[in-house]
């Protein structure tokens, strides 16, 4: 069910739409955070703050993973992020943004 778009003087035709889940869809900030602090938590001799973790961000979580432990422990923090983002999205992140939902139904029709 393709439909024709106007865009300025040209037509083209709306195959596909991608969004980046986090911060895109859903305010994840805070759930990105906890989630990657209960990863490196068990490796560290101390508790990472906000501030430490936001700034390792950058293109993907697993990178900011390998700022905090050494590369023999990468693979079991990894399996900690996902697990705890996982556990921690309803209760950080119940819901999209506001408008996201009308967006979706729009492009879909």
């Amino acid at each position: 069910m393709d439909k024709e778009v106007k865009a300025g003087n040209s037509e083209f035709m709306l195959k596909a739409v991608i969004f980046d889940f986090d911060g895109t869809i859903g305010d994840t900030l805070k759930l990105v955070i906890e989630s990657i602090r209960e990863a490196v938590s068990p490796f560290m001799d101390r508790e990472l703050s906000d501030d430490e973790i936001a700034d390792t961000f950058g293109p993907i979580e697993e990178g900011s993973i390998l700022k905090f432990v050494d590369e023999k422990d990468y693979e079991e923090a990894c399996k900690r992020l996902y697990d705890a983002y996982a556990r921690l999205h309803k209760e950080i992140t119940p819901k999209p943004f506001a408008g996201v939902v009308d967006l979706i139904k729009y492009l879909k029709k």
